[in-house]
């Protein structure tokens, strides 16, 4: 199960918001979300999906980066297969995820609060999805997000809250 909250730029710009959120965020704004070498020095943090936005459920997941926090949460095994899996392993997402992206394109970005749990994992995090151009008239051929965790919890019992971003803020680890 899963709930997701939006959430305004004004509360993404505040204090605890991690660095690379911010820089993400401000690179939309900044540049439009055309692709070029800064969103590239931020891949290995963000998640790639496609445009293949459907009503009912989010697009396809093509490329999870190697420092993604989605990563580290669902597994190396789960994000090397994406190709094969395709979805987010967070049960009766679908719909609530999907209706983010649809913002994502109205707005040029879409910034949420995301509690979930599944049968090895629970926990919050907040993410910033941002539809990416190849060229500057074009219509978005891509969506990046930005998952960064604010508490997880393993099932099997490890408590785990990381700065996935090189933030200058203090750490919260709980390990």
């Amino acid at each position: 199960m899963s709930k997701i909250h939006p959430m305004s730029d004004k509360e993404l710009l505040k204090a605890d918001t991690p660095d690379l959120m911010i820089k993400l965020f401000e690179w939309s704004r900044r540049e439009h979300a055309v692709m070029d070498d800064e969103l590239v020095q931020m891949s290995p943090y963000l998640t790639f999906t496609h445009t293949d936005l459907q009503t009912d459920k989010p697009p396809s997941f093509y490329l999870i980066g190697k420092k993604s926090a989605a990563r580290d949460v669902f597994g190396h095994q789960w994000a090397d297969n994406i190709r094969k899996s395709q979805a987010s392993p967070i049960k009766n997402h679908k719909q609530p995820s999907a209706e983010g992206y649809f913002k994502a394109l109205q707005n040029g970005f879409n910034f949420d609060h995301v509690e979930f749990n599944t049968d090895k994992v629970m926990g919050v995090y907040r993410r910033l999805i941002v539809p990416v151009r190849a060229k500057l008239a074009m219509q978005p051929s891509f969506f990046v997000m930005l998952p960064l965790p604010i508490q997880i919890e393993h099932k099997h019992g490890k408590l785990d809250v990381e700065d996935r971003c090189g933030s200058n803020k203090p750490k919260q680890n709980f390990h």
